[in-house]
């Protein structure tokens, strides 16, 4: 297995020269920003997303901030007894916990999907068949009670809404 940085991912790439697993970070200033980690299709279950964030937290070693948004390193380092005093656990990362426990308690009446990230603001797509005309945007601010974030603007969209939050501190 070979490992490239890449403007935007960190990759794992096989014998063959497919890509199998990566990171998508940004770099800010003397900061890392790791933002989510995939798996290729076909490639699941194998074990290649742990060595890729294996390798990416070699690689973000040489920053002097490792900023975490991404639940699946936060587990891979809780797993593997990971300890930097440069590690900090971010906003956009509570905000993906705090989906995955909104859909616990939620679905299949209401169901929120993280979308994607940029420059402060994360966007989460709501569907499910919530009461549109009353507390439609309860469900909003049900994903925000224990994150550092105000609701930025929504939308409604064919089945479900666009939500994007404004996540403080993240700048």
């Amino acid at each position: 297995m070979e490992f490239e940085i890449r403007s935007g991912r960190a990759v794992l790439v096989d014998d063959r020269g497919n890509d199998v697993s990566w990171v998508v970070y940004e770099v800010e200033g003397n900061s890392i920003h790791l933002i989510e980690t995939h798996t290729a299709r076909g490639f699941e279950g194998k074990g290649y997303a742990g060595k890729a964030v294996g390798r990416v937290m070699e690689y973000a070693e040489c920053f002097e901030r490792i900023r975490v948004s991404c639940p699946y390193i936060r587990h891979w380092l809780r797993k593997n007894r990971y300890d930097s005093k440069k590690i900090e656990f971010t906003e956009l990362l509570k905000l993906k916990e705090s989906i995955d426990n909104f859909n616990k308690y939620h679905e299949p009446e209401a169901r929120a999907e993280y979308r994607k990230y940029r420059n402060g603001i994360a966007e989460v797509y709501f569907s499910g068949y919530m009461c549109r005309t009353c507390g439609v945007y309860d469900y909003f601010e049900d994903i925000i009670q224990d994150v550092d974030a105000e609701i930025a603007d929504y939308k409604e969209d064919g089945e479900g809404f666009i939500v994007k939050y404004r996540l403080k501190g993240m700048n």
